[in-house]
């Protein structure tokens, strides 16, 4: 269901995996590089899928269900998507109302699709999360914050995973 604050564009919509597939979250965003380099771009939701586009073409696609956590900082409304098999996508530009929107859309779809396994949530006590954004896939490690800046009662608990 596109609202009325439609960033997502036809031409955009003509890329998704499925056309049809209602629309959860829509944004724009600053996509922030590893050089901090702030780029705009378009963030998309949907039931099964995570989209970033530029301009009006797909720049990552991403399952929901291959998310691991999500990184927010306290002092700032930056936030990263963290993929432990690819490149986490690291965002600022939205509001603190925003980016719990982001989570609890996220989380909801999450929880249907991997039911099993746990979102991480993490809250770090910084401006910046440019130590916690890697390119998994090309540098082989995940770089998730200390297990005290977990936020385990914001989570929705996988059936498979231990209690922390």
């Amino acid at each position: 269901m596109v609202e009325s604050n439609t960033v997502v564009t036809p031409e955009m919509l003509k890329q998704f995996s499925d056309p049809e597939e209602p629309i959860l979250f829509q944004e724009k965003v600053n996509k922030l590089s590893r050089w901090n380099m702030s780029q705009n771009r378009v963030l998309a939701i949907t039931f099964n899928h995570v989209y970033l586009f530029s301009g009006n073409k797909i720049s990552r696609k991403h399952k929901i269900s291959n998310l691991a956590a999500i990184i927010k900082a306290s002092q700032s409304a930056e936030v990263v998507l963290h993929y432990p098999q690819a490149k986490d996508l690291r965002m600022a530009g939205l509001s603190k109302a925003k980016v719990q929107e982001l989570q609890d859309s996220i989380q909801l779809r999450y929880s249907s699709v991997n039911s099993a396994k746990t979102l991480k949530i993490f809250c770090i006590p910084t401006k910046s999360l440019k130590d916690y954004s890697q390119d998994n896939n090309k540098y082989d490690f995940s770089n998730l914050p200390d297990i005290k800046y977990r936020m385990v009662k914001e989570e929705i608990k996988g059936s498979e995973d231990e209690p922390v």
